[in-house]
């Protein structure tokens, strides 16, 4: 257990000093978690999500012990749990502790490793690294249940803060954005995913269900779902801007290589350019 310990602490501080990493932490009764990124977006709101259904979940099998889930920026695909007594580890973390890579999570995958790991600590060793066939496997009727409570976006990074009038709540395994107008809510979109979103004025948005498709909604009506093409998962959203009236410039920063890829979407006349440098 010890080794475990120190390796996540030299993951910590290596990230954190390194790449002066945003530590963001909560706790919910039971759950505390912990968030590791580089820069503020929106996998931090839906990390907080997923520890709001654990805390539902634990309670479902009656598990009222510290469970401790972190989230951290790993290259690669990263699961593990373990649990500590504090009997034979530095780690002060002392209950079930549950890791996962900040990237592209599912929140309802991220569930069934959590609801695995409170079955199952008891009888396997302290350390478990194949989880894969559990995050991608069935989901247990306990998590669909779970599910069926709708979560809200939490809006307690103040970084993250957004003009109220457009929000979301995650229920069933999908997002569900409501558009506030006068007195009224509207559910203007559903989605599987969310990779961020941008409020560009009033009644102009912008929904990155990936990080390669977005949707452009106006006066609460998706007028146009766009591909970037291209692209991996490695660039990663920067800004989003409204030139005038009728304009987009979507500036995306490829992490590796520190080089921004811009590009240019008219709206009134429907036309995508994927890289304005091509216009030279």
């Amino acid at each position: 257990m010890k080794k475990y310990f120190l390796l996540f602490t030299m993951i910590f501080l290596h990230k954190s000093f390194a790449n002066k990493d945003i530590l963001t932490k909560k706790v919910y009764d039971n759950i505390a978690i912990s968030i590791l990124t580089s820069e503020y977006t929106e996998d931090i709101n839906k990390a907080l999500i997923v520890a709001q259904y654990a805390e539902i979940l634990s309670k479902e099998y009656f598990y009222f012990d510290k469970i401790y889930i972190t989230f951290i920026q790993k290259e690669d695909n990263y699961m593990r749990y373990w649990f500590s007594d504090g009997k034979d580890s530095v780690d002060n973390l002392i209950g079930l502790n549950v890791m996962f890579k900040i990237e592209e999570f599912n929140i309802e995958k991220s569930l069934k490793v959590i609801e695995y790991a409170i079955i199952n600590y008891k009888k396997e060793k302290l350390f478990s690294k194949n989880l894969e066939s559990v995050y991608n496997g069935n989901t247990s009727l306990k998590i669909k249940e779970v599910l069926n409570n709708r979560i809200d976006r939490p809006n307690i990074v103040r970084e993250l803060s957004k003009p109220d009038f457009l929000n979301y709540y995650f229920k069933n395994n999908k997002y569900h954005f409501i558009y506030k107008r006068v007195k009224i809510e509207e559910e203007i979109l559903v989605s599987e995913n969310l990779f961020d979103y941008k409020i560009l004025d009033v009644d102009l948005f912008i929904v990155f269900t990936s990080y390669n498709e977005f949707k452009i909604i106006k006066e609460g009506v998706v007028i146009k779902t766009l591909n970037i093409e291209n692209t991996d998962s490695i660039f990663r959203l920067f800004k989003v801007f409204l030139v005038g009236e009728n304009k987009l410039l979507i500036e995306y920063s490829k992490i590796s290589k520190y080089r921004k890829n811009v590009m240019l979407y008219f709206i009134d006349k429907d036309k995508f350019i994927q890289n304005i440098d091509s216009l030279n």
